[in-house]
Parts: structure tokens; C-alpha cells; sequence
């Protein structure tokens, strides 16, 4: 204990000693030496009131406020281009394009796209598949899918559980649907009157080439035929009466 007092005892006397050495030092001198900040000219007109410093801490906080709104815009406008692609999308995107084409049901459309991304088909096969569902007109629509097939999938996936549906919500699905397919809107008949001449028969048209009794009509029996290189002539001889076969 004697020791370390001791030891204390003379290192304090060496710091005094250096001290006073310092500043009995002629290099240096104490009254020449300017204090901290007194370079600075103090003003009272300089000084900020306290309105105007409820001004700059108004300011302060509106630009809080705008650093947190831009925040808050970036994190949406993310989470926006994230869940583009989802599930959700690739639902409305079907519907809009069932209610301009009137081929398929919107859910019909939206079952065989999902089940068409989820498959283990190579990229030509299901840009080939995916082509002949959706047509050559929405190819917008396809390239998205196409693009953006990996997205897609786990948004599907991850949808499974959120769209098992109770008893009651697949009766009303499905009465939904029944009331959407029996109130469609049909397409514009298309016209396929197209010109008779005499003579002329064809498979699809029944009356020109049955009789009463459903039986087909033949050539007479005693018909040649003529071939030739250019053309096909059949000739009758007059007065013949015509054979059913």
C-alpha cells in the first residue's frame, strides 16, 4: 500500500514539475493566447427570435415530412411493381380479355393459364400453348406471362391456400358463373350463303345430292367416261334413264 502511494506521490510531482516547465517556457505565453471563440463576432440582430426559430423547426419538420411522403411513395410504387405480376393481375387481365374476345369464360381462361405456368413444359412449348389459349391479337398480354413466368408462379402457389372456398361460396361460384354463360352475348352469325349453279354437287349439301329415300344420286348405266390430260368429260347417251346406287 506504502509503495503504490508512494509511486503515486512522485508521478504527481513530475506532472506539476512538467507544468511548471511548460509554462515558464518562453515559447509560449499564456496572455498572447486568444480563447476559444472569441474570433466570433456576436450580434443581437443576428440572433434568431423565436418566431423564426418555430419557423426553421416548421421547416425542418416539413422536410421531415417530405423525406418521409417520398419514403412512403418509393415503398409503394415498389410494392406496386411487385405485386403486378401476382395472381390477382393475371385474374383481371383475363377478364378483360374474355370480355372482348366472348370465346371462354374469364375463370376458364384464368384455370388453364395458371395450370399452363405451373407444368413442367419447356419455354417453346409453353410459349406454343400459351400463343393458341390466348391468340395472336393480346401478344402484349403474352409477352408479360412469358417474361415475368417465375413471378407468376409464386404468386399462384402462395394464392392456393387463400382461395379454397366453403361449400356455400362454391354454390354461389358456380350459379355465378351458370347466370354469366347463359347470359353471354353471341357473336354476329357469319353469313355462308354463297352461289347454287346447276349441276354443281357438293358434300355438304344434302339436297342436291339425295333423293327422297336417302339415297345418293348415280350416272347412268350406260355413262362413259373421257379422260384427258386437261379435263374430264363424262358423256349420256340420250334417252337413258338415270340409276340410283
Amino acid at each position: 500500500m506504502d509503495s503504490a502511494e508512494t509511486q503515486w506521490q512522485s508521478e504527481l510531482t513530475a506532472m506539476k514539475m512538467s507544468v511548471q516547465g511548460f509554462i515558464s517556457d518562453s515559447r509560449f505565453n499564456l496572455k498572447d493566447l486568444k480563447l476559444y471563440g472569441s474570433d466570433i463576432d456576436y450580434n443581437d440582430e443576428n440572433l434568431i427570435s423565436g418566431e423564426n426559430s418555430s419557423d426553421s423547426w416548421d421547416f425542418a419538420s416539413e422536410s421531415e415530412e417530405d423525406d418521409s411522403t417520398s419514403g412512403c411513395l418509393d415503398y409503394i410504387a415498389q410494392e406496386t411493381e411487385i405485386t403486378r405480376f401476382s395472381s390477382q393481375w393475371l385474374e383481371s387481365k383475363c377478364q378483360e380479355l374474355a370480355s372482348r374476345s366472348q370465346c371462354l369464360a374469364a375463370d376458364d381462361l384464368f384455370n388453364q393459364i395458371t395450370a399452363l405456368i405451373s407444368s413442367d413444359s419447356s419455354e417453346e412449348e409453353f410459349q406454343c400453348i400459351l400463343t393458341d389459349i390466348i391468340g395472336l391479337d393480346d401478344m402484349d398480354f403474352i409477352i408479360d406471362i412469358i417474361t415475368h413466368r417465375p413471378e407468376i408462379k409464386a404468386h399462384s402457389s402462395s394464392a392456393r391456400v387463400d382461395r379454397l372456398l366453403t361449400r356455400s361460396q362454391r354454390e354461389e361460384a358456380l350459379k355465378r358463373r351458370n347466370y354469366e354463360h347463359k347470359n353471354a352475348q353471341l357473336k354476329p352469325s357469319l353469313s355462308r350463303d354463297e352461289p347454287r349453279y346447276p349441276h354443281v354437287f357438293k358434300a355438304h349439301s344434302a339436297g342436291n345430292i339425295l333423293d327422297s329415300k336417302g339415297r345418293k344420286y348415280g350416272l347412268p348405266s350406260d355413262s362413259k367416261k373421257i379422260s384427258n390430260q386437261a379435263s374430264l368429260s363424262l358423256k349420256s347417251c340420250p334417252g337413258s334413264n338415270n340409276l340410283i346406287i
